[in-house]
């Protein structure tokens, strides 16, 4: 089979350097978040784009509220210059970005719908502590039969959580002592909890801390934002009161 786009596997960890600019280990709280997914092309993209040679980048996905998706933009546009900068492979936006420091803006020319040139402004962002996740975090709530894991890279691979997702992984429930809350509790292994109490959460014991303040405050459940295979969706975690 022929491959369109290079740089797959690349690109998607090119999407850590646009994230984690390179090197995590590395990472300043100077350094510049970006929030996107890009992806590099070749002749036959270019081709089907009406381009006479193999030129820019593409955008894949933006991440919600990101400083990319604050300055517009949209899956699918193709970056020509960033920071002043021609961009003429994958390589060279990746150098570009690791250039940039939290707080900075810099312009960004991108082609959109074929032919359309935007001249977009991108004010790079400090590091979201949701972004940060490099080491394993997990959390049990054995009350409740449900083991939570942090979304690291390998779980991410693992439970296959799409990139800009951020929450906590559903990785096990222990069906036999949910047998009685069945009906109060419908999360599935493999979900992803993004809100608790309408507060976004990135690490397990964030629940379970949670959890255990609202058993002392004697709620009989929280609220969360779960996203499924099925989308999004809202639904209560029963909090038990054993004797």
């Amino acid at each position: 089979m022929k491959r369109f786009f290079v740089n797959s596997i690349v690109g998607i960890a090119v999407v850590g350097v646009s994230i984690f600019l390179g090197n995590p280990s590395a990472r300043a709280d100077s350094a510049g978040f970006v929030g996107l997914q890009v992806q590099g092309i070749t002749k036959e993209v270019a081709g089907s784009l009406g381009m006479s040679s193999v030129k820019g980048v593409l955008v894949r996905d933006v991440a919600l509220n990101g400083p990319g998706n604050l300055a517009g933009f949209q899956r699918g546009d193709l970056i020509l210059k960033f920071n002043g900068k021609t961009i003429g492979k994958f390589a060279d936006l990746v150098a570009a970005v690791q250039k940039i420091k939290a707080g900075q803006t810099v312009p960004v020319l991108v082609s959109r719908s074929r032919s359309k040139k935007i001249q977009l402004s991108l004010k790079a962002g400090t590091w979201p502590a949701a972004w940060k996740i490099t080491k394993g975090d997990f959390g049990n709530i054995q009350e409740l039969g449900l083991t939570m894991s942090a979304a690291t890279k390998s779980v991410r691979n693992r439970f296959g959580v799409k990139w800009g997702a951020i929450g906590v992984l559903v990785t096990l429930i222990d069906k036999d002592t949910i047998a009685g809350l069945s009906r109060l509790m419908d999360l599935k292994q493999g979900d992803l909890i993004l809100q608790v109490d309408q507060e976004n959460v990135w690490l397990p014991t964030q629940i379970v801390r949670r959890y255990l303040a609202a058993k002392k405050a004697k709620r009989p459940s929280m609220l969360l934002l779960i996203e499924g295979k099925k989308g999004f969706r809202f639904s209560v975690l029963p909090i038990v009161s054993k004797p």
